[in-house]
């Protein structure tokens, strides 16, 4: 019987139940039924697929569900009996696929084997914890190799004229097991010493080209663990890693090497901006990233990204220097080719956003998300009296080298790199990092319209608008699209263009830690697509904008008050503004920022009187003007000495005075006395014009009106609105 179908009917056979495969009445039926030894069988004697298969079918039994479920499995199928077909089977296959001849095979088989670590551990301190059950489970596999080595497919093993050993065989899979622990924790690596030192990888880096490159990615995992970077110290003396890094056979073997070295150097702060080392990384980081090979890919990304926090380093990547040729084109290229879920996705980000910024602002960033009671500038004096920072360590970057990076950056396709990877599902601290790229991005003028053309500016607002991703990321994202709307024609943008970014941009500002500044340039980029006309007021006035705006005039910073009133001001006349200044608490905040901005702060008062001028031809609000006491914000109005705010002040008294009531409460001898003043000083200018028409209306003999019904007074639009409110 062909063993692909037997396998197949085997995986359905152990799919009847999604909570415990492993129950014991179904371990015991397994076992001693086809579907166990089909299964066991397969992991050692199927055909590539089937392998595979039995892989994610041992995954699927071992390591879903919760801790306590997959931890219960675990131990009954360890409980089973050495004996026992499927326990040894799986083992056994397990074990023999960690130096399979075939990459996919063994990544697989260490995937397979970290996530069964994971699912069964605790995490302490951000980190999974070492206990006996991974210790069991280690041993077990280690017990159940298999002496009857040429059973296997041959398409699952290399064969070396007779250089293949059992003792060798043994020592590849024990290095490729210290890598498979190293993918489920750091903390796991010093727990795998106990069975493979240091000196027995050394070894193995010395035999074949498979155990070069499996010593290496051991040698690599070590390098990632603080315990296991001491027990490097012999082999970093003896230059071996570096020799490795130079002269490896395989450019996978070259770039675990190079990994290995930068991990070593930046944990140890020995890798100095200007280093012979650091050199040496970059030019090895520059070439693998052209390599074909996805592995060696990564580890070029996994080097630069550790190396991107140094400001040279930076700069050599983006420009490249006389010890390295310039990866950032290479980086670019690799980043259009990836998925934003793939693991080397945070790396990518990771670089990009370091290259489009100083490490001043990152460090400032840093102090106020931490809300720290010290600036930048204390910590660096504490540092320099205490004498903990080293003089070479000084930062030369600045702001100008950080907008040349970014344009370069651009110009190889950096903003489509950068689209694809936020298109494509990333992980939250993926996108974090791809968000503050695009902020970054965005502080250049010149650089908004590439943003848009590329996709950069339709990604930040998929960010923002993703709930999925963290508070962080969104409000980055909302202030790079904030910062492209600033100076951006919306009527040049597409009509999704126009609207899309105005639910990031209101929650954006409603939220308690966005920060002055953002919240500043979120409202510009607000007032500047109300000015589109109904469709965008009617789309603010849908997400709630009125209230969120009229909160934010109520800030202690006087940019961000001016300009959320300002915004406001554009809302004018949509039926949800007319129907908010018509009521009488919100009237009196209007008079008052009128009144006292004459004074204070003539823009914002310009921007409060201007709003009301435009909303008086409404009868309701032109009665609220005038029922508020509103006669005395217009008359310091006009009594100031700036003409467009005189001039604004004038056409409101002159809309308000054509309703009867609100005639009633304004033309007063002191409004009169007012004008005329206001007229003296301001004789010419479109000033000079409205005055005249509101002393003509004080002037006028306006003839009685007849009471008005009041419920005759209200218009089919106001009804449409409150029938639309009640259906919000």
């Amino acid at each position: 019987m062909d063993v692909q179908r037997q396998f197949r009917d085997g995986v359905r056979a152990t799919q009847e139940s999604d909570d415990d495969e492993l129950a014991p009445s179904r371990l015991r039926a397994a076992a001693d039924g086809a579907a166990a030894i089909v299964v066991a069988s397969a992991l050692r004697h199927g055909s590539r697929p089937t392998r595979l298969r039995g892989m994610d079918l041992v995954v699927r039994w071992l390591a879903q569900g919760s801790i306590k479920g997959a931890r219960a499995r675990l131990r009954k199928f360890l409980g089973l009996g050495e004996d026992n077909a499927l326990r040894k089977g799986v083992l056994e296959g397990l074990y023999e696929l960690l130096d399979a001849i075939s990459d996919d095979e063994r990544v697989k088989a260490q995937a397979c084997i970290a996530r069964i670590l994971r699912a069964v551990g605790d995490k302490v301190t951000g980190e999974y914890a070492w206990a006996t059950l991974h210790q069991d489970f280690i041993e077990a596999l280690m017990e159940a190799s298999s002496r009857t080595f040429p059973l296997r497919a041959p398409d699952a093993i290399a064969v070396n004229e007779g250089a293949w050993s059992s003792d060798l065989a043994q020592q590849k899979r024990k290095a490729s097991l210290l890598a498979a622990c190293h993918l489920a924790s750091t903390n796991f690596v010093v727990e795998c010493l106990k069975f493979i030192d240091i000196s027995a990888i050394a070894r193995l880096c010395a035999t074949d080209e498979q155990g070069e490159i499996l010593g290496c990615e051991a040698l690599a995992a070590c390098a990632s663990s603080e315990n296991g970077r001491s027990s490097l110290a012999p082999l970093v003396q003896a230059g071996e890693l570096e020799r490795l890094m130079r002269e490896g056979r395989t450019t996978s073997a070259r770039s675990a090497a190079a990994s290995a070295v930068a991990k070593l150097g930046l944990a140890a702060k020995a890798l100095k901006a200007g280093s012979h080392e650091t050199g040496k990384l970059l030019d090895a980081a520059a070439q693998l990233l052209k390599d074909e090979d996805p592995a060696c890919q990564d580890r070029a990304v996994e080097v630069l990204a550790g190396l991107s926090g140094s400001s040279r380093a930076k700069e050599e990547i983006a420009h490249g220097s006389g010890r390295s040729a310039a990866s950032l084109g290479s980086i670019c290229e690799v980043a259009k080719q990836t998925k934003g879920s793939d693991p080397r996705a945070y790396g990518l980000a990771l670089i990009l956003a370091n290259l489009t910024v100083t490490n001043d602002e990152l460090r400032r960033r840093h102090f106020r998300e931490k809300e720290m009671d010290i600036s930048p500038e204390q910590y660096d004096e504490f540092m320099r009296i205490t004498k903990q920072k080293d003089p070479d360590d000084a930062d030369n970057d600045t702001p100008d080298l950080a907008k040349a990076r970014a344009r370069k950056l651009c110009i190889n396709d950096g903003v489509v790199a950068i689209a694809t990877l936020a298109s494509s599902n990333p992980s939250s601290e993926t996108a974090s990092k791809l968000a503050d790229a695009l902020c970054a991005l965005a502080t250049d003028v010149d650089m908004r319209g590439t943003l848009i053309q590329q996709g950069g500016f339709r990604s930040a607002v998929n960010l923002a608008n993703n709930d999925k991703n963290d508070d962080r990321c969104r409000l980055s994202a909302a202030h790079a699209a904030g910062k492209v709307l600033i100076t951006t024609d919306p009527r040049k943008l597409t009509d999704d263009q126009q609207l899309c970014a105005i639910r990031p941009l209101l929650w954006a500002c409603r939220h308690v830690k966005a920060t002055d500044l953002a919240v500043f340039e979120q409202l510009l980029a607000l007032t500047n697509l109300l000015s589109l006309g109904a469709t965008a007021r009617r789309r603010v006035a849908v997400e709630k904008g009125v209230h969120a705006l009229e909160y934010l005039q109520f800030s202690d910073h006087p940019e961000v008050k001016r300009a959320a009133t300002e915004a406001l001001c554009n809302m004018v006349p949509d039926r949800s503004m007319i129907k908010h200044l018509s009521r009488s608490d919100k009237m009196k905040l209007w008079l008052a920022l009128c009144h006292d901005g004459v004074e204070s702060d003539a823009r914002l008062a310009s921007a409060a009187v201007g709003c009301l001028a435009m909303a008086c031809s409404d009868v309701d609000v032109a009665r609220a003007v005038a029922s508020n006491n509103g006669a005395a914000a217009l008359i310091a109005v006009l009594g100031s000495a700036d003409p467009s705010l005189v001039h604004r002040g004038a056409y409101c008294l002159t809309a308000c005075l054509e309703d009867s009531k609100a005639r009633a409460l304004l033309a007063s001898s002191e409004m009169k006395s007012a004008v005329e003043k206001a007229s003296s000083k301001f004789a010419e200018g479109p000033a000079a014009g409205a005055l005249k028409d509101a002393a003509a209306a004080l002037a006028r003999d306006w003839p009685d009106e007849e009471e008005e019904d009041p419920v005759e007074d209200d218009d089919a639009d106001m009804k449409e609105l409150n029938e639309f409110l009640d259906e919000e």
